[in-house]
């Protein structure tokens, strides 16, 4: 009889377990993967500026603007399968004193479905939100495919020119190539890679459920872990970022890979005259830094910072990251602009 009972228990309890960690299983994959402690995630500033421009024949992106009105412009890129509030720390860190602007690039965050995902197409973008909005010497800070929308603006020299760049964690030729296994990767691009991309482009109902399948139940949140991360970020953190990938539309991320494959402008780093902040991170598996140095080599007069972390040192290890941009920003900011930061 006990047995029995025991069974019955199982076979109630069984598939509520189940079910259970099919919904919440995020929380204790996260608990499990991250550093103990609780670090607050910033909300934004509830006084930011937020619109939406649409270039003539071209995307339309959000953009979301924060601090003194007269302070320093710095504009921020985020990277493929994120958006904006990836600068959490960063907004933190730097709004009072620039004036920042926060571009969701096409198709990611809450811009809509874009017209063309070439990076080519992105820094025109980049150029046009610069443009409306009459932001002078403005300083550009990318991160990921972001430095690399900002290498194609100064390649291109589109103008109005920028003051300075800070280039993150970023390739200057197919990514794949500086990933930690790319070599492999390499080999597997036209045989499985770009395939596989182009089956996400054509059913992305159902990458997009797979993707938020996986958010729930915690899958994700290992993949992330070990791609974006070296440990040091927190349960909420971890989970933050991967909510924001499954909430990049997958046939945007496809499509964005497949641009990437056909980046460079390796032969034009050594004519950009804009003053430049390469950083990388020493343990990042995505963009290792390897391709930061080559940047920083071949960029004259750049200078290179390497911190800790993974491909998202700009969360994991935000001290370090905003104290080494911070020093690049106050010798390259227009004195006569940025105010006294309120005490």
């Amino acid at each position: 009889m006990e047995t029995e009972r025991i069974k019955k228990i199982l076979r109630i309890a069984g598939p509520i377990a189940v079910a259970a960690f099919a919904c919440f299983g995020r929380y204790p994959v996260s608990w499990l993967l991250s550093a103990p402690g609780h670090k607050a995630r910033s909300r934004g500033s509830a006084n930011s500026q937020r619109l939406m421009l649409s270039r003539p024949y071209g995307n339309t992106v959000y953009v979301e603007i924060e601090g003194p009105q007269h302070g320093q412009p710095v504009v921020l890129l985020h990277g493929l399968n994120s958006d904006s509030r990836q600068w959490f720390r960063q907004r933190d860190a730097f709004s009072k004193r620039y004036r920042l602007v926060l571009i969701d690039l096409a198709g990611h965050g809450r811009s809509p479905r874009p017209a063309d995902l070439s990076v080519a197409a992105l820094a025109a973008d980049l150029q046009y939100v610069i443009t409306q909005l009459g932001l002078k010497n403005p300083i550009l800070y990318g991160h990921s495919l972001g430095s690399m929308v900002i290498m194609k603006y100064l390649k291109r020299n589109l103008l109005p020119a920028p003051a300075a760049a800070v280039l993150q964690q970023s390739s200057y030729t197919n990514p794949l190539k500086h990933t930690i296994a790319g070599r492999a990767l390499l080999q597997m691009q036209k045989l499985l890679i770009e395939p596989y991309l182009r089956l996400a482009k054509k059913i992305p109902f159902l990458f997009r459920l797979i993707g938020w399948t996986n958010y729930f139940n915690g899958l994700n949140l290992i993949f992330y872990r070990y791609l974006f991360f070296t440990g040091n970020q927190s349960a909420g953190e971890l989970r933050y970022v991967s909510r924001l990938a499954a909430q990049c539309p997958p046939e945007v991320v496809a499509e964005g890979i497949l641009q990437l494959t056909r980046f460079d402008v390796t032969e034009d780093l050594r004519r950009i005259m804009v003053p430049c902040l390469v950083v990388g991170s020493a343990s990042d598996r995505v963009c290792r830094p390897i391709a930061s140095l080559f940047e920083s080599d071949h960029i004259p007069g750049a200078a290179l910072g390497l911190l800790p972390g993974g491909h998202l040192s700009i969360i994991e290890y935000p001290e370090d990251n905003n104290r080494l941009v911070g020093v690049f920003l106050r010798q390259h900011a227009n004195k006569d602009v940025v105010p006294t930061v309120p005490k």
